[in-house]
């Protein structure tokens, strides 16, 4: 009976073997990544804190590789700092963006950020233009505010004169 069952235990080796070398292949074409390590500052400057939504597209990025779309989550650590990794999309086909949400009390920003070839982020520039979008949201919203109690005060002056003819 031994002699029977042989074949079929070759054949589980075998597959088994397979299997595994299957599974260390694709580990060992994995994209190559780049970390991106930095500090997430609040317009104010003070240090943010909450989590950062990273998304992306699918692309093939400058070295063949197949990237599928995906979406990450980074929760900011103590002092604002963030550490992860992501695929360097630069001369990527189609050109891509990874697209970074900041989820926290105080802020949502919805920023667009290009992630070079191996070059760490530069974090501190987009929220320099943050901090100017809010700066220009407050102006316009004080000028809307002014519009508005000037034209109140127009249409009380016509009631009035409409109300009390000469």
């Amino acid at each position: 009976m031994r002699g029977k069952c042989r074949p079929t235990g070759r054949f589980f080796y075998w597959l088994l073997i397979s299997v595994v070398l299957t599974i260390t292949t694709q580990l060992s074409h994995a994209a190559k990544s780049t970390r991106v390590v930095d500090t997430i500052y609040r317009a104010d400057g003070s240090v943010a804190a909450g989590t950062l939504v990273i998304s992306w597209p699918a692309f093939t990025t400058g070295r063949g590789e197949v990237i599928a779309a995906g979406r990450i989550s980074v929760k900011i650590g103590s002092g604002g700092m963030i550490d992860t990794l992501l695929v360097p999309n630069t001369g990527s086909s189609p050109a891509s963006f990874y697209t970074v949400i900041i989820k926290s009390d105080e802020l949502k920003a919805h920023m667009s950020y290009l992630v070079g070839s191996g070059n760490e982020g530069k974090m501190q520039e987009l929220e320099g233009r943050v901090q100017k979008h809010e700066a220009q949201l407050q102006r316009f919203g004080g000028i809307g505010a002014t519009f508005g109690v000037l034209l109140t005060l127009l249409h009380l002056a016509i009631d009035y004169f409409k109300v009390h003819k000469p």
